[in-house]
């Protein structure tokens, strides 16, 4: 789906558009308020995480896979921790 026009033509589209922009400008404003550099590193989650990504910053990604990787990753230093 493409983002939705800032402003509706219908209640329906205007909610929508609200909710979308409201959600994209605090994330924006959380990011900008915990970041420790100038250009954090931003990575999303979701489904709706590759349509939002590009708004946020030219650096956000989309991490499809970040909540099974970071298990993965976890039970490896396991592993090695109890070899």
């Amino acid at each position: 789906d493409a983002s939705p026009t800032p402003l509706g033509t219908n209640t329906i589209e205007a909610m929508h558009s609200g909710l979308f922009w409201g959600i994209v400008g605090g994330v924006r404003e959380l990011i900008s308020r915990i970041a420790s550099t100038p250009d954090p590193a931003v990575f999303l989650t979701g489904g709706a995480a590759p349509q939002v990504a590009p708004l946020l910053s030219a650096d956000a990604q989309h991490a499809e896979h970040l909540t099974l990787t970071g298990i993965l990753t976890a039970r490896h230093l396991q592993a090695a921790q109890s070899s």
